[in-house]
């Protein structure tokens, strides 16, 4: 067959296939109708070619019913045009079938010509169809565009009849109402082939007549702009030639030179159009000397105009400027439908978002490092523009709008359906966005770990390759952990010819490790980083991994030429050679809306080596882990240890949660897990029994402190396993002397002592075999002495044979094997081979001087300090002055703060002397507290940093209220410096890093504290007080004192003792630390509170006095001194020192040490004993100390010292 006429008769099929589908020209039905079986062999002529198409089975079974949806490729196809690549395959395979079938043959022969005369009224008729189809709803305009292609056809049949100037007229209206609405509903291939046919029918008219072939070269011009922009461009210039006052003419002729560049010529034309114009607008802006000044300038609704703003963009972006000022959009807002009008702001919009997710092609994904809100958002826009696309004729052209839709898809899902999706699309359709769709693909690969294959298909781009790209690959040799492609991006930049930039470096730095840094330093020696300070400083990063000789010096000299992308390591490198303020002050850390920026996460390491940014860095490590960064180990101990510092336990739990998913095995981890657990969740503890049982612990100490946590939160056998099974394997006698000491007087006291009244099989029984003599035995089967015990109880006499002998046994005790094994400790001890439980001997001779050497061991002399001391402040500690007495007139509230949380004394009353004076539990209820000033800062600050409920309101005077007021309206001028202190030790709850914000903030929360949990009273006698001569703050105090007079059931708390000592016998005054000990408020952390600011005279439980010598004894900061100085003042004290005294000998791996401390405890409670107290207290001790209390000998003896010290300073 001649290939002109198989070109032909195929067109000619094709056409009539498309005819009998739309069902709309008549005589195609009679022809239908005259021959059914014509249509069965088209479409067994398409089935044939599903079955030899060479795809997936799946999808050839969707494809067989969708065999009239591929007609249009198949006349495409014969046309000569391009089709889409994933179905030109099959459309090859279907023609030949229509070649090989004798019917399609036979009926285009015989009805060639008509066919061919009703080629252009089967276009109308496809055009209808399809306008029905899309658009039902728009029932009169679709009326309209019917009558217009009825009446172009008529034109067609009449041309010769017609006169020139009326066939003209009905053109323009079909191009002004017909076309151009083909044309706004995307409709642009049926619009085109419209247009082909009306210039080819009227060729000649068209010529004569410049108005009618402007319009048609403008509307075509509009067809082909997305396909064709250059083409497009030209029949636009022609156009404006022919008809140059036209309006729509004159803005695409100014669109046309605002792309050359010819700015001037395009706002010269764009005069005559209305002002509020787009491309007038745009002309303005873009002529501009600022064009960010200029579209800042324009009304909010126009900068709303996404169409403006796109034609800003799209005609700015030839210049490579910045165009971030176009992308201000918080939301970025969808069109509802799809026309020709608002294409251009549906593909800003797309735009908006790419730019929003940051234009990033992702190398690895994890949802905790992405923002997939964002990219959700973006993916449901993408997709709803993408489905309008896809219904209309310009859907091929614009490609990249399905390859945005299936890279964010797949961002989503990470299906390998996307993949495949974007492959399908063909690179020709993209024109120039096809490089995109090679790294779209690679981007894709990575994320799924085919890093081979994504390497193929970047490699694939090599003579393609631009420092971006290169960027990229840099970063795939990062995340694929793969050196040889940084070596292939060299190679490729010096075929390329391409040079490096800042970003290079760094990303180049991504890559520096032990195991790299000495290839990497090969590979940039002799290349070009536009700036010699980057490859200076990736130089020395190399050294430093590769463990070469850092040059300090010359990385100093660098630090002010660096460029941004470098920074960060030339400050971590210095960081790490003693350079930490430097490197901190280059790289100072900050929250950000980066928490995963690199840069960033160094800067925290940083900080983490200066120990003054410690507190800042709690606050930036937190704020940053919890919007989602992750922190290396180092960074996430740092914040733990801070978080413990705060008593942030909550957030300490977080930060070890999270290591402990990195580090299940970690020994130190798991400690400090469990500590946490016992501490906020202790139910549970109970998951973890059987795994810390049988746990293997590196060191006694991880031991004990799992042995802690367990016995603290009742889990007592649980504990006393973990103890036994380790010491059972251990030769170390301080473990065995732990153990005994928990199993005497600790935790685990009731398990391992635990008596057993019958002999039975696992248990052992104590026997008395005579003359003080006793031995203990295992209950068991197969040894003949166990199996005479079975079943004997205490008491009970039995006649065993031992060693050939026969020997009557009494059982004394039946024990389990923690009693047995707290026994073999002790038989140990006896014999001399245990030295942590020997007794130690005091030289009687010269107790003074061994006891004085000892003290200064313990801690440096209050001498020293004593001597430092003002006046005042002597008279203070002798009680002849208050703390109202150190408080000056003109800096009162800085003064007071300064008292309360400094390292000066604040001595009390102790609360067990003013608990006498406190009321019934029935009276408490009409009690009313009054607070003067020190009452309420430490109330305040105590509720600000433990978050306690105090249960009832207090009273305040007005003038403290007041006071308090003016303070804080003041607090710009006041200079609390002595509370630094307090702030940087984290005694104080801390609002703010600079210390004058700080105050700030503080003084106002104060105010709304006094708000909240005061009533303001003012006493009635108080206008008759002189107060003449005083200041604010006497009178303040008067007034508080006030409150009290003639009210029965007040009571005053003041830590001021002046008060107590001037009016104690005529008022109830208790301390703040007497009420919290009444109401029971958070007992504990309130001592802690007053420990830190070296408050004298409080209650130190006998626990907390044990943790402390502890403490000492391990080479830990501890309150050994402190306890000292505050049984000075506290008398109280005696019985709890006492106590504590026993615990200690009793647990102490050096008795000697523990004696000399005990002596000197008892001995600073005898110091502030008059004589009498002094007697009955170390007779308590000599006379009811119990002799059978392991520890009591010592006790006694340590008493009978201090009392000897003790006189020789009363003598003195």
């Amino acid at each position: 067959m001649d290939p002109t006429t198989s070109s032909f008769i195929f067109q000619t099929i094709v056409s009539f296939a498309v005819s009998v589908a739309a069902g709309n020209v008549p005589l195609i039905k009679t022809w239908f109708n005259g021959n059914k079986n014509l249509e069965v062999h088209v479409y067994e002529c398409f089935r044939k070619a599903i079955k030899t198409w060479s795809v997936n089975k799946g999808i050839r079974e969707i494809e067989e019913h969708r065999w009239q949806t591929h007609l249009n490729e198949l006349r495409q196809f014969l046309a000569g045009e391009s089709i889409s690549k994933e179905y030109d395959s099959l459309v090859r395979l279907w023609v030949e079938e229509l070649q090989k079938d004798s019917i399609c043959y036979s009926f285009i022969i015989e009805h060639k010509q008509e066919i061919h005369d009703l080629r252009m009224q089967e276009g109308f008729a496809q055009v209808m169809n399809q306008l029905h189809l899309e658009h039902e709803k728009d029932r009169e305009q679709l009326t309209q565009i019917e009558v217009k292609l009825v009446e172009l056809k008529n034109l067609l049949k009449e041309r010769n009849s017609s006169s020139g100037e009326e066939t003209v007229n009905k053109l323009l209206s079909i191009l002004n109402k017909s076309v151009a609405s083909l044309i706004e509903r995307l409709q642009l291939d049926s619009a085109l082939s419209l247009l082909n046919d009306i210039e080819n029918s009227f060729s000649e008219l068209i010529a004569r007549n410049s108005q009618l072939e402007a319009k048609i070269k403008y509307q075509k011009g509009l067809t082909l702009f997305f396909d064709q922009t250059g083409k497009a461009f030209s029949l636009f210039h022609d156009a404006y030639k022919l008809a140059p006052q036209d309006p729509g003419i004159k803005e695409k002729e100014a669109q046309r030179l605002l792309y050359q560049g010819a700015y001037e010529k395009a706002k010269q034309i764009c005069l005559s159009l209305p002002e509020n114009n787009v491309m007038r607008i745009v002309t303005n802006v873009l002529s501009s000397d600022d064009v960010e000044a200029a579209y800042g300038q324009l009304p909010a609704k126009q900068k709303e105009d996404y169409r403006l703003r796109y034609e800003v963009l799209s005609i700015r972006g030839n210049s490579d400027k910045e165009s971030n000022f176009l992308f201000d959009d918080k939301k970025v807002v969808a069109y509802q439908n799809l026309t020709y009008s608002n294409i251009f702001g549906w593909m800003f919009a797309l735009t908006c978002h790419n730019v929003n997710l940051g234009g990033l092609l992702l190398l690895a994904l994890n949802p905790d490092m992405v923002n997939m809100d964002k990219y959700q958002e973006a993916f449901n826009f993408a997709e709803q523009f993408y489905r309008l696309l896809s219904t209309r004729e310009v859907e091929r052209s614009l490609r990249m709008v399905k390859l945005q839709y299936c890279y964010w898809g797949f961002v989503l899902d990470r299906h390998e359906s996307w993949i495949d999706e974007v492959m399908k699309i063909d690179p020709k359709d993209l024109k120039h966005h096809q490089d995109h769709q090679t790294l779209d693909i690679t981007s894709m690969l990575m994320v799924k770990e085919r890093y081979s294959e994504a390497f193929a298909n970047i490699a694939s781009m090599r003579s393609k390759i631009t420092v971006n790209i290169a960027n990229y690959v840099i970063l795939m040799a990062f995340w694929a952990k793969n050196i040889d492609y940084l070596k292939w991006i060299f190679d490729v930049r010096r075929e390329n010819g391409f040079k490096f930039n800042p970003s290079s470096a760094k990303y180049i730095a991504f890559n520096v490790f032990k195991n790299t840094s000495k290839t990497i330093l090969q590979l940039i020696k002799e290349e070009d980083f536009g700036q010699n300070s980057d490859y200076e400083a990736l130089k020395q990063l190399c050294l430093h991994y590769s463990d070469g000789e850092v040059d300090v010096n010359r990385l100093k000299a660098l630090v002010n030429s660096l460029s941004e992308p470098m920074k960060p390591y030339v400050a971590m490198v210095l960081s790490k050679h003693g350079e930490a303020e430097l490197a901190e002050q280059i790289l100072p850390a900050k929250a950000g809306d980066s928490p995963r920026d690199l840069g960033q996460r160094i800067a925290l390491g940083i900080m983490a080596q200066i120990p003054s940014k410690r507190s800042q860095l709690y606050r930036l490590l937190t704020e940053e882990r919890k919007k989602g960064a992750l922190c290396d180990d180092e960074i996430l101990s740092i914040e733990f240890e801070c978080s413990m510092q705060m008593e942030d336990y909550d957030n300490a739990l977080e930060v070890v949660e999270e290591l402990i998913k990195r580090h299940p095995n970690d020994e130190d981890v798991k400690v400090h897990h469990l500590k946490l657990l016992g501490r906020l969740h202790p139910e549970k503890l109970k998951e973890y029994e059987r795994e810390m049982v049988g746990f293997s612990y590196s060191h006694p100490s991880y031991m004990q402190k799992v042995y802690q946590v367990f016995a603290e939160n009742k889990y007592l056998d649980c504990a006393a396993e973990i103890l036994y099974q380790y010491v059972l394997v251990s030769n170390d006698w301080g473990v065995k002397t732990y153990y005994f000491n928990e199993g005497s007087q600790g935790y685990i006291k009731g398990v391992v002592s635990r008596n057993y009244p019958t002999a039975e099989v696992g248990l052992f029984a104590i026997c008395d075999m005579g003359d003080d003599n006793r031995s203990v035995f295992p209950v068991e089967i197969g040894n003949d002495v166990g199996e005479k015990l079975l079943g004997h109880q205490e008491g009970d006499s039995v006649v065993c044979e031992i060693n050939g002998k026969n020997v009557e046994l009494t059982i004394v005790h039946v024990v389990d094997k923690y009693g047995k094994l707290s026994l073999d400790i002790l038989l140990e001890s006896c014999n001399g081979s245990n030295p942590f439980m020997k007794p130690i001997t005091i030289d009687p001779e010269k107790p003074f001087e061994s006891f004085e050497k000892a003290i200064d061991a313990i801690g440096p002399s209050n001498q020293d300090y004593l001597q430092q001391l003002k006046e005042l402040q002597e008279a203070y500690e002798r009680g002849e002055k208050g703390l109202i007495h150190l408080v000056s007139h003109n800096q009162a509230l800085e003064d007071t703060y300064s008292c309360l949380f400094s390292s000066s004394k604040v001595i009390v009353e102790p609360w067990q002397r003013l608990n006498q004076i406190s009321f019934s539990d029935k009276a408490q209820k009409d009690v009313t507290f009054v607070l003067d000033i020190t009452a309420v800062i430490l109330f305040f600050e105590f509720q600000q940093k433990t978050g306690c409920c105090y249960p009832n309101k207090f009273v305040v005077s007005s003038s403290t209220y007041e006071f308090v007021l003016k303070c804080s309206k003041s607090s710009d001028t006041l200079s609390l410096f002595d509370l630094k202190e307090a702030l940087d030790n984290q005694w104080l709850k801390r609002y703010n890093d600079y210390l004058s914000k700080d105050v700030n903030i503080r003084l106002n929360k104060l105010v709304q504290w006094m708000d909240k949990y005061c009533e303001k009273e003012m006493s009635d006698v108080t206008l008759e007080i002189n107060h003449e001569g005083k200041s604010k703050f006497q009178v303040m105090t008067m007034n508080t004192l006030l409150l009290l007079l003639n009210k029965p059931m007040r009571c005053l708390i003041t830590d001021d003792r002046f008060f107590m000592s001037q009016f104690g016998k005529h008022m109830r005054i208790i301390s703040t630390e007497t009420y919290i000990y009444m109401k029971q408020i958070e007992v504990t952390a309130y001592r802690e509170l007053l420990m830190a600011s070296n408050y004298m005279g409080i209650f130190l439980p006998r626990e907390m006095i044990v943790k402390e010598y502890a403490k000492m004894e391990q080479g830990q900061k501890n309150y050994i001194s402190y306890i000292m100085q505050d049984a000075m003042y506290n008398v109280y004290l005696f019985d709890e020192i006492v106590n504590a005294s026993i615990r200690i000998v009793q647990t102490a791996h050096d008795i000697l040490s523990a004696r000399l401390t005990i002596t000197n405890m008892l001995l600073s409670c005898l110091k502030s004993a008059n004589p009498e107290i002094k007697g009955q207290l170390v007779n308590s001790v000599i006379t009811e100390l119990r002799d059978d209390i392991l520890g009591s000998a010592e006790v006694k003896e340590c008493m009978l010292d201090a009392a000897r010290i003790s006189h020789v300073i009363m003598l003195q």
